[in-house]
């Protein structure tokens, strides 16, 4: 995809809500990262981001998952409501499915990097670093890969979206601490419990290139995907 042909250089995430937090939208050729603990909505979110481009933007996406089987994650769909099945037969959406056991991490980078040359993906979700890079214990080999996977993602024009899980009490961004220095984004999910509810938020805590909306926002996932209360405050 060549960016300079691009009318809009930015993508929209077509998440209820998202884009007025992200500034109207991802820049062509970023990579964000979707971090939280267990249970936050990470998968979901990246779904839908593929299932919105492919649906209502006509946008392909590839989803590279090393935690759900394609079946699982065109099941969680038809949860929410979206047929991923019928994007699938379009031809605007693919699921790519590796086992955690798997895993070659040179070769799966190698693949997604054909991957999306060969399918023309504009929207690309991996699910997720944590466990893709389970076996490399060097903050500055994850580092080294994350950066592969940006400079990927950029030079083909898309826009990425990694997930990651945080470990429960850890108080940095990611499950390494150096995921977010290498992104151009980063979007926080957390759960608070208050009262007898557990409730949702999602704060874009860094954008490149974008005025986005400051703080934590309430969330919730919902039939139909993800909503989004947000604040009014701006960077």
């Amino acid at each position: 995809m060549d960016l300079k042909k691009r009318k809009d250089n930015r993508c929209l995430v077509g998440i209820q809500k998202m884009d007025k937090l992200l500034g109207g939208g991802v820049p062509h050729g970023s990579s964000v990262l979707v971090a939280g603990v267990a249970g936050t909505g990470k998968t979901v979110a990246l779904l839908e981001f593929l299932y919105r481009g492919a649906s209502e933007h006509n946008s392909k996406g590839l989803f590279f998952s090393f935690e759900e089987s394609k079946e699982r994650l065109i099941a969680v769909g038809k949860g929410l409501g979206w047929d991923v099945e019928a994007q699938i037969k379009r031809g605007m959406l693919k699921i790519i499915y590796i086992p955690q056991v798997d895993i070659r991490i040179e070769e799966n980078v190698a693949l997604i990097h054909d991957e999306i040359a060969d399918f023309g993906a504009e929207r690309v979700a991996i699910d997720s670093l944590s466990v893709f890079l389970d076996k490399i214990d060097s903050p500055q080999l994850v580092r080294d890969k994350v950066s592969q996977l940006t400079n990927i993602i950029q030079a083909a024009g898309a826009v990425g979206f990694f997930a990651t899980s945080i470990p429960y009490g850890q108080i940095s961004l990611s499950r390494y601490g150096v995921e977010e220095t290498v992104v151009d984004g980063v979007i926080l999910l957390s759960t608070f419990v208050k009262g007898s509810t557990r409730e949702r938020y999602l704060e874009v805590f860094k954008l490149r290139n974008s005025a986005h909306i400051l703080g934590q926002h309430k969330m919730k996932i919902d039939k139909g995907g993800i909503k989004i209360t947000p604040k009014s405050s701006r960077s």
